[in-house]
């Protein structure tokens, strides 16, 4: 991802927090989406909302944000005190949170969370994973400092338009109390401009780095780093902080509790004229959610894949939406029971005997040759990981870059081979590295029988093959929806997947 590109993403996360009215700046945060129609958190550090939540009558949350096509959105939202009843509107601060003894406008344990209500607009933007940062990282993220603040009032403008980047990079982890040091550095924002002034509306930023193509939340800033000689230096609560805060009032972050909300996007991808296919893919799915009790968290091995990712798997729509669709599909055209959907086994046509093959699901930005690749560089093929000969890989990714693609094992064979024989490692790692596509795909043990070697050709007889998911998808949205013609256009597609 290109630098423009990453700024734009992380920029969208910024949200403008203000006190009563539009006018009155407290801040920055960040929108931290869960899954579609569970109300997402607005992450942010404690002293921004902290006086909130301290007088008799409740305040009210101006806040002002970017959805994922640009447009300004903007939410008003009376606040209280959180008691773990994770109702919409509620602040938790950090039961540790207290301003430094003698230090004016310097705070531990920095981080609070506010309930917010779902918006159809947020179906537009992308979540991020949380993870702490490492010495020396580069980090960059927007907020809203008060230097700048004078911008929004100007004619015409929008409430966002007081908007800066800041970057830099961690100096120091003070793991005690999860914070990091930061030394930052930012455009010129005008003359005799107070670094206590910049950091004023800078607080609650979120600083992100970018990780197999996504953003990944590693701070929030917090308040400045010594005194005003110390020059561009703040500190930022890790975000092992919130994570820890989440805990301790029990706001969960985890898979989806139900594929309902899936089957409609799901079904929404029919047109008009395949209301047979339609009624037919709601048909299994029903059965599947409601007489079998399918649930998301059976799938949750696959949001753990560490490939190229634009958004975060775990609240990702499209990843979802794309998991009920293979399931649908191995449910009701191969009579996969539901108990098997998570890693089915199919058993393949005739002309190939009795032969199985795993199916695994891969939800990835990457493309083509680099899928493979990435694989086998992150040791998805080493002896003590799941991911085995004998495989055929059904692809999906956001962009929808994978969805109708087809890579024969033959195809696959002069794959690993080529990527194989380009890598610098010895022989000896080299097979460590793909020791599962060097056995028995069937086998319970992994045997190390024979020596590795390229030019004889031993790699060549892997076993795995590659389809993108809407080339199974379109079995079903044909005008014949017959399961005996599906399953015969099926068998064609196992036959073609699997050739060498």
């Amino acid at each position: 991802m290109a630098n423009g590109e990453e700024y734009n993403k992380i920029s969208g996360y910024a949200v403008r927090i203000a006190k009563n009215s539009h006018s009155d700046l407290l801040g920055t945060g960040v929108l931290f989406l869960r899954h579609s129609g569970e109300s997402p958190l607005l992450l942010t550090a404690a002293h921004v909302v902290a006086s909130l939540t301290e007088s008799e009558e409740p305040g009210v949350l101006c806040l002002g944000f970017r959805d994922g096509e640009g447009n300004i959105q903007t939410l008003e939202l009376k606040v209280c005190c959180g008691e773990k009843k994770y109702e919409i509107g509620e602040i938790y601060i950090h039961p540790q949170y207290k301003e430094i003894e003698g230090k004016q406008n310097q705070y531990f344990y920095d981080a609070a969370i506010v309930i917010l209500p779902w918006k159809e607009w947020m179906k537009t933007k992308d979540s991020f994973a949380l993870k702490d940062g490492i010495d020396g990282e580069e980090l960059k993220g927007w907020g809203f400092p008060e230097s700048m603040d004078g911008e929004q009032g100007r004619e015409a403008a929008s409430i966002l338009a007081g908007k800066k980047k800041i970057d830099g990079s961690v100096d120091a982890l003070d793991k005690e109390v999860k914070r990091f040091s930061f030394s930052y550095h930012l455009d010129t924002v005008g003359r005799n401009i107070t670094r206590e002034s910049i950091m004023r509306g800078f607080s609650g930023s979120g600083l992100f780095g970018m990780e197999n193509g996504g953003a990944v939340l590693k701070g929030l800033v917090s308040c400045e780093c010594g005194d005003d000689s110390a020059g561009k230096e703040l500190w930022a609560s890790s975000s092992g902080l919130f994570l820890e805060l989440m805990d301790y009032f029990g706001i969960k972050i985890c898979c989806p509790l139900s594929f309902e909300p899936y089957k409609q996007m799901a079904i929404a991808c029919f047109t008009t004229t395949r209301k047979k296919a339609k009624q037919l893919f709601l048909e299994w799915s029903e059965e599947l959610i409601e007489e079998h009790g399918l649930l998301p968290e059976k799938f949750e091995d696959d949001t753990q894949i560490n490939l190229g990712c634009n958004s975060n798997r775990k609240f990702c729509d499209d990843f979802w939406t794309a998991q009920l669709k293979k399931a649908v599909i191995l449910y009701g055209i191969n009579e996969v029971s539901a108990g098997e959907l998570a890693h089915p086994i199919l058993e393949l046509p005739d002309s190939h005997g009795t032969e199985c093959v795993q199916m695994d699901f891969l939800c990835t930005e990457e493309y083509g040759e680099s899928v493979i690749g990435g694989l086998i560089e992150k040791d998805y093929f080493a002896r003590d990981r799941k991911v085995k000969n004998g495989i055929i890989l059904v692809l999906n990714g956001k962009s929808n870059q994978n969805s109708h693609i087809l890579y024969p094992r033959s195809e696959c064979r002069e794959i690993i081979c080529n990527i194989t024989d380009g890598y610098e490692y010895s022989p000896k790692k080299l097979k460590r590295k793909i020791n599962n596509l060097l056995t028995d795909p069937l086998s319970m043990e992994n045997s190390d029988e024979g020596d590795f070697d390229i030019i004889k050709g031993i790699i060549s007889q892997c076993d795995i093959a590659a389809v993108g998911l809407e080339r199974m998808v379109e079995i079903l949205n044909r005008m014949d929806v017959k399961r005996e013609s599906m399953k015969e256009q099926m068998k064609e597609l196992l036959k073609e997947i699997w050739k060498v």
